[in-house]
């Protein structure tokens, strides 16, 4: 601490967004950038809590933050900065995708700076002995909601206090946990509004950025906390269940204030947006003061309950005028399962989840593809193979397999799951990535791009006393399978409708093959390509293997577990054709005739590198599948995909680009001399 009366406190806030690992010193262009940049959010709220409720220390305070990936004994221009004004208390925000970068800062900071405060938060800053042994180098934690806390720590240091009475911190004293009581809520306001304390400071900051970022994501709350107490959060322990509530006029300001700019998001990451009616004023008055489109809408966490706010705030994003309010047009529903069992097991509000379903599936009936979110978690403790296989019928069912895919159950520190008290038996794993996943649009990760300044972990649940890691890894391949193949391309419909149709079969019939397909003990039914899949994916998730070891069949990079089912499905397509005809079998019990021109006419129709057949004169199977004639008559059918050539899908890959795998359908007549009726009636012998 200064011990020259006129010298300012200096507090440094060291924080690392994912998005920072995916842009900062990676030199994508501009224009190619898929992402946006996040403004220092942490670093404005601390500095400005600190400003609204201790302004006569504030006065003598000076703040900086550092956000680059890059470890400070390797960034030159950062190590300069702190060397030349070093900080007396540095706050350090410890996240999945930043700790080993934040916590090896951590070390410099105290090598450099032996006398400074060193302060860890966030969601992965542990309150236990083991955490603090590993990293000598922080002083102390603060768990929960901090902000406060923090503020009562620099006062403390600026009084010439100990720190180490203030409530909510932990720390060691003579290698024993010392962990004091928990800073009651009530004194912990939410005040958020830097953008009317240091406007200047936060719009010289955003105009820096534009000129390097194509977006900038300006974070916010509304409320904070969570009245719930799920396992798989860290807002699910005592901690966090009193919400405290912002006054709404100061998002009706951060709006105002963000509309002047340009290529803005606004990103509110509250747990349970709608839980409350004011959710529906800030979303009206974001539609009416956007009136110049210039301020995206990132999607937020919607409420697990209260689901007549949240249905109501979709359909205002709904009927927007189109473009306008930046408001991405897709529904969320937040399920985690359908299994009402392991939801309580796992502390989840029971929520009227079948009555969330009917609302959602009338508010998207008129969708062709399922461009919407559903949140389900794959590993939740209670969660066996069977129990998911009922679910993914649910979603099936429902047609609610949608573009994400499931989460799997990540486990938080200082979340009911790691707390003592805690009764679940469980095995976990640090899990590496190589870079934040672009959901849905990363394929492979190349050989000759250098991801090791943004590898990051996180710990899974890999094992509980009712699944195993290899039926986890299992039911997370044929989540992401069944969804490509009917929620975003639909290429089962056909087939599907054709064994509903002439079979009377059901979606609980396919189902039931399809997963057992993929139970442990039948991999022998599955290609060979997929068990090599589910091997590497097993042996990494388990860390045998430090990062997803999975080459792609060009042999230029590795393959990405979001999407290695999708991956799989056009680059292996005859594999992949032949495992969903066999499913369909299992299902008959016997072969069949139809189904076979049906599967040809798939083939016709389905997107794979380096297809050359785009022209066909056929008979018209999706309609044949539907029984919507006795007779059907020849027509030729052209198809245009966007590109078919490996090396032009190598680069979509590259650039983080939609490949579009739904061809654009032209038809035209036979001439009459060539024509062939089909009466249906000759196959009716291949059926029983």
């Amino acid at each position: 601490m200064p011990t020259n009366t006129n010298k300012k406190t200096h507090i440094h806030i060291d924080t690392i967004n994912a998005d920072s690992l995916a842009l900062v010193r990676t030199d994508i262009p501009k224009e190619e950038q898929k992402i946006g940049k996040r403004l220092p959010f942490f670093y404005f709220w601390v500095k400005d809590h600190f400003y609204q409720r201790s302004p006569e220390h504030f006065k003598k305070t000076s703040w900086s933050f550092s956000d680059d990936p890059k470890p400070i004994e390797q960034n030159d221009d950062l190590r300069q900065e702190l060397i030349e004004g070093k900080p007396d208390i540095v706050g350090l925000g410890v996240y999945s995708w930043n700790q080993d970068t934040i916590l090896k800062n951590a070390e410099w900071y105290r090598k450099n700076n032996p006398n400074a405060i060193i302060i860890a938060g966030g969601p992965s800053a542990e309150a236990t002995k083991e955490f603090l042994e590993n990293n000598p180098a922080i002083d102390l934690v603060i768990l929960g909601p901090g902000i406060e806390i923090f503020k009562r720590v620099i006062e403390s240091c600026m009084e010439g206090k100990s720190f180490t009475e203030v409530e909510g911190v932990s720390y060691l004293r003579d290698s024993v946990l010392v962990k004091n009581k928990p800073l009651p809520r009530k004194h912990d306001p939410l005040l958020i509004n830097f953008v009317e304390n240091f406007r200047d400071e936060v719009t010289d900051l955003i105009l820096s950025y534009q000129k390097k970022y194509k977006t900038v994501i300006f974070q916010s709350y509304f409320l904070h906390g969570c009245p719930y107490s799920c396992s798989f959060c860290e807002q699910g322990t005592s901690l966090w269940t009193k919400v405290n509530r912002r006054p709404l006029e100061y998002m009706f300001k951060e709006i105002d204030f963000l509309v002047q700019f340009k290529n803005i998001e606004y990103e509110i990451i509250d747990q349970n947006f709608g839980i409350v009616k004011e959710y529906i004023d800030l979303v009206k008055y974001f539609i009416s003061k956007n009136v110049d489109h210039n301020v995206g809408f990132v999607n937020p966490t919607m409420a697990k309950n209260n689901i007549d706010n949240v249905f109501e705030i979709i359909e205002l994003i709904n009927s927007s005028v189109p473009n306008q309010t930046g408001l991405a047009r897709y529904a969320y529903l937040a399920l985690q399962d359908t299994n009402t069992d392991v939801l309580k097991l796992n502390g989840r509000p029971p929520s009227n989840e079948f009555e969330k379903i009917d609302k959602f599936k009338e508010l998207t009936k008129h969708q062709r593809y399922n461009l919407n979110q559903v949140d389900i978690i794959i590993g939740l403790p209670g969660q066996s193979f069977e129990s998911l296989s009922g679910t993914l019928y649910d979603l099936f069912h429902h047609d609610l397999l949608s573009q994400r895919p499931p989460n799997l159950y990540r486990i938080v520190p200082n979340s009911p799951l790691t707390e003592d008290k805690n009764k679940f038996k469980y095995d976990a794993c640090d899990v590496w990535h190589r870079q934040v996943s672009m959901t849905g649009m990363k394929y492979i990760e190349f050989d000759d791009v250098d991801y090791t300044q943004t590898q990051y972990k996180n710990k899974y649940l890999i094992a509980s006393e009712t699944i195993t890691s290899v039926e986890t890894m299992s039911a997370y391949y044929m989540f992401i399978l069944l969804t490509h193949v009917s929620g975003i391309t639909r290429w089962v419909d056909t087939p599907l409708n054709y064994i509903k149709t002439y079979h009377k079969k059901t979606d609980k019939d396919f189902v039931k093959s399809f997963t057992k397909f993929f139970r442990p003990q039948n991999r022998h039914l599955l290609p060979r390509c997929v068990v090599k899949d589910l091997d590497y994916m097993c042996r990494w998730f388990t860390g045998k293997d430090k990062f997803l070891m999975r080459r792609d069949n060009d042999d230029i990079g590795y393959l990405v577990e979001t999407t290695i089912p999708k991956y799989r499905f056009h680059f292996n397509y005859d594999e992949m054709s032949k495992l969903f005809h066999d499913i369909f079998i299992d299902v008959l019990g016997h072969s069949d005739a139809l189904l076979n021109e049906i599967m040809k006419w798939q083939k016709f129709m389905t997107f794979f590198p380096g297809k050359k057949e785009t022209s066909l004169v056929s008979y018209n199977y999706d309609d044949i599948a539907k029984n919507n004639s006795d007779v059907y008559h020849l027509s030729r059918f052209n198809l245009t995909f966007d590109t078919l050539e490996r090396d032009s899908i190598i680069k979509k890959f590259r650039r983080y680009e939609g490949i579009h795998v739904i061809p654009k359908i032209k038809w035209e007549e036979v001439d009459t001399s060539k024509q062939k009726p089909l009466d249906i009636s000759i196959y009716y012998d291949s059926r029983v």
